[in-house]
């Protein structure tokens, strides 16, 4: 492919998320079908059989959910309580009620739902308002905590023991409480829900449930971001079955405050769709075979899954993006073509960590069947303008013609490596139909 042709391919996809970002001011978003160009449209509903109904100026487009790799942008999750489901999933929510089994909650989205304990990781209770910082919270409660349930407190201590539950207001009570048994006492600490900034469970209570059975993952409105096996319009709000057969349901579109995005119907609470498809394979799901990077200097930094390279998600011109490759100049990430695969794309751009600052080249590499040996050749077959903070995604999207490896390659431009956050955004390879 050449410069030329590689920059047309880029600056296309510039004009198409624009016109995403203006085409009736937010009620139509950008489809990315496996086959063919991106298009904008609208979520009209999603069929028992996980067809996904989508609305354009000029009629209804209906498409097979093996067909479509993602319809939507993800948003930043609001500052309520951060749910973190076992399966990977996210719940925006107030916890209302806690006890040793179940976990009781609800929002202006979510109707008062009760969860097994079991399927529920963690919570952050008080997401902090830096988004990095967020980002480190999140991982901190998911790592492994052994047999305790542990409580974050807000001058940095921790309490670990067994978790009795959250004692709510009552007339001996002025303030929420959680109840934890900790030291061999005989009586549980009480200590104030405004004191505790996070909770993380017993992990060998937890139990991740079964996902087979599951279509897609879905992005709401508020920024919840659930693992669905079906979804469907019930009393005029959404009935959505989790991993597990779990349900959750919101609230009827009548009954939600306006100004939060529900005046045209339940499902405009959906912002993101992306199917479980086997037409679709996120370099995240695979290993490499190589990683290499050159210190500019003296540090070497290396590549994050679904994380930029300081750690935080990946967010880019404000954008927050779940799937995606950190990597830092400069840097090569090789991998090997999944059988089948006969294309490759990817969203590139610089980190919002890097606030404004850096400025690196993506350059996509093949291998062909017989090159492979010690010092093979490589081909460069598509590369991105000079990228610097601040700037829109621009994407890469190339045939594979039979390639047997995959390199993405990152090269500082003008500025050395200074604040070089190179991402990667749902970088995937694609399947022709069978």
């Amino acid at each position: 492919m050449s410069a030329t042709r590689t920059f047309v391919c880029v600056s296309l996809w510039v004009l198409i998320a624009a016109l995403s970002d203006s085409w009736l001011l937010g009620q139509g978003s950008l489809a990315s079908p496996v086959d063919g160009e991106p298009f904008v449209a609208e979520l009209h509903s999603i069929s028992s059989d996980w067809k996904v109904h989508l609305r354009q100026p000029t009629g209804q487009r209906v498409m097979a959910s093996a067909d479509l790799i993602r319809w939507g942008t993800p948003r930043v999750p609001r500052n309520y309580p951060h749910i973190l489901l076992a399966d990977g999933g996210l719940l925006i929510a107030q916890v209302v009620q806690l006890t040793g089994d179940h976990l009781v909650v609800s929002s202006d989205l979510w109707q008062e739902t009760l969860l097994p304990l079991e399927v529920v990781r963690a919570i952050l209770l008080k997401p902090p308002s830096d988004p990095l910082q967020r980002d480190r919270w999140l991982d901190r409660i998911q790592r492994p905590t052994g047999k305790r349930d542990t409580l974050y407190l807000k001058n940095q201590d921790k309490v670990q023991g067994v978790l009795v539950g959250l004692a709510a207001i009552s007339p001996q009570r002025r303030e929420p409480t959680f109840q934890i048994r900790s030291g061999g006492r005989s009586n549980p600490l009480t200590i104030p829900l405004k004191n505790v900034i996070a909770v993380s469970f017993n992990e060998t209570l937890v139990r991740k449930p079964p996902m087979d059975k599951v279509q897609a993952e879905v992005g709401f409105r508020d920024g919840s971001w659930l693992h669905l096996q079906q979804v469907s319009v019930v009393d005029q709000g959404l009935e959505c079955e989790l991993a597990g057969a779990i349900r959750i349901k919101t609230h009827s579109s009548q009954q939600q405050p306006v100004g939060q995005g529900n005046e045209s119907g339940p499902w405009q609470q959906i912002n993101v769709i992306r199917p479980r498809t086997e037409r679709v394979v996120y370099l995240g799901d695979l290993q490499p075979v190589d990683y290499k990077h050159i210190p500019f200097l003296d540090i070497k930094w290396p590549f994050h899954v679904d994380r930029n390279v300081l750690g935080g998600q990946l967010r880019v011109a404000e954008r927050w993006y779940r799937k995606g490759i950190g990597m830092h100049s400069t840097a090569r990430l090789a991998y090997n073509v999944p059988e089948g695969c006969d294309r490759f794309q990817a969203e590139v751009g610089i980190d919002d960590q890097a606030q404004l600052q850096g400025s690196v080249v993506f350059s996509l590499y093949l291998q062909q069947v017989g090159d492979d040996l010690p010092g093979g050749r490589w081909q460069r077959v598509a590369a991105s303008p000079v990228m610097r903070g601040g700037q829109a995604v621009q994407k890469l999207d190339i045939r594979l013609m039979g390639a047997k490896r995959l390199a993405l390659v990152v090269e500082c431009a003008d500025q050395g490596d200074q604040r070089d956050l190179a991402n990667w955004l749902n970088p995937c390879f694609l399947r022709a139909a069978p």
